[in-house]
């Protein structure tokens, strides 16, 4: 579609008065700017936080599990109250200070078996959290 003559003439001189910028293109720009930058900080930050609570939480998880296949290896004998300690004494497992373990045992059923509670307590955040598993030990005979 073409213009006519005059048009033609008017938009030239429209697009080639170019002054740069005025100062509300800039502050809109800026404004614009900025909303797009707190909106990917706090995305970026809430993704940090997430993956921090996602590895503290495996690695509680990981310590329940190397203390439980410690049980099972074992003697029945050795499974008490103070297994975890007994266990960092003979430098079988390494506990971050960053984790709280709580290990208890109950007998049951005369002294044939032994209910293992483990308890991993740790930090993310501000948030105290913990992980709690148990297991049955059985008597060797």
């Amino acid at each position: 579609m073409y213009l006519e003559k005059g048009k033609q003439k008017n938009m030239k001189r429209i697009i080639s008065n170019n002054k740069g910028i005025t100062g509300i293109d800039l502050t809109i720009g800026i404004i614009v700017l900025s909303l797009f930058t707190g909106v990917i900080v706090s995305l970026m930050l809430n993704a940090y936080r997430t993956a921090v609570e996602i590895k503290k939480s495996a690695n509680a998880m990981a310590y329940a599990t190397i203390i439980l296949e410690k049980v099972d290896e074992k003697s029945f004998d050795y499974v008490n109250d103070g297994f975890v300690a007994y266990l960092e004494n003979l430098g079988e497992v390494d506990i971050d200070e960053d984790y709280t373990i709580t290990f208890n045992t109950e007998v049951l059923e005369e002294d044939l078996f032994k209910k293992a509670i483990i308890t991993v307590s740790y930090d993310v955040n501000g948030e105290q959290k913990e992980i709690t598993i148990n297991k049955l030990k059985i008597k060797e005979l």
